[in-house]
């Protein structure tokens, strides 16, 4: 009976490393990450809380915000790494073809200079400035132009650019993508019946409409320019993967931090592995 037990107990430590075409995940070693988009108004804190994300940080610019914000996080001794990714055009160029070539290059550059920081063993988190901005990269390097472009096309540039954010997963790095937002637009028909569009009083986020999918936690950066100083900006959580319970949280401004989050996103870290 004694061998009958010690043979059951066995049979039940050695699991199949895979059934079928399932392979049993291992045991947890890399250290935690974190994907995050954050959304808001121009001027509400979005740079100020990526810069506050685990150094050294790879930081791809298509804004202005990073000038001047960066130099206090420079001084406390955070390295940053940037590159500038501009698409412009020569005077009289609207030609699709020669439009997408430019914008091409530039969406190239972009993706090898992501990769690349995937790769680095220095680098802990990477930063896109903004979402929004990339998003209309890949469509201008696609179809050289923003409007017009029929929907069924859109497939392969989603399925592109949606694989290309992905690959973040491979990896134990950080990610942030700042995003902008706008007015709310609703289709209504007015008194003499006539469909007209009307802003809803609601702010929506601007990019590609699967990034709070793909990633681990969505927010808004707001501020309040009535608050008392010290408290206008603050920071909601709309929705969390690893932890539903944050839905809602607004943090206030001195704790709109990556180390804040991300501590309260793994209740098993603490804010030190977050600097």
């Amino acid at each position: 009976m004694a061998m009958a037990a010690m043979a059951a107990a066995t049979a039940t430590t050695q699991q199949p490393q895979s059934i079928g075409g399932f392979a049993l995940l291992p045991a947890p070693g890399r250290r935690h990450r974190l994907v995050v988009s954050v959304a808001g108004l121009d001027k509400s804190g979005k740079t100020n809380f990526a810069l506050t994300s685990p150094g050294p940080i790879a930081y791809a610019n298509f804004d202005t915000g990073l000038e001047g914000v960066v130099d206090k996080f420079r001084k406390d001794g955070k390295q940053v790494y940037s590159n500038d990714y501009r698409v412009v055009l020569p005077p009289g160029v609207s030609d699709p073809t020669a439009v997408s070539a430019i914008g091409n290059k530039m969406w190239e550059e972009y993706k090898a200079d992501v990769r690349a920081a995937l790769k680095s063993p220095l680098i802990r988190t990477i930063v896109t400035d903004t979402e929004s901005e990339t998003w209309e990269l890949v469509r201008i390097a696609r179809f050289g132009k923003l409007a017009q472009v029929m929907p069924h096309h859109y497939g392969p540039v989603n399925a592109e650019y949606r694989n290309f954010m992905n690959e973040v997963y491979d990896t134990d790095k950080n990610l942030v993508l700042l995003g902008r937002m706008k007015d709310e637009w609703e289709n209504t028909v007015n008194a003499q019946g006539k469909e007209v569009g009307r802003k809803t009083g609601k702010l929506e986020r601007v990019g590609m409409k699967d990034i709070p999918y793909i990633v681990q936690l969505n927010a808004i950066a707001r501020f309040d320019p009535f608050a008392e100083d010290g408290n206008r900006f603050s920071l909601e959580i709309v929705n969390c993967r690893q932890n539903s319970s944050l839905c809602g949280l607004v943090l206030p401004q001195d704790l709109c931090t990556f180390a804040q989050i991300a501590s309260l996103v793994y209740m098993d870290s603490d804010e030190r592995e977050w600097q």
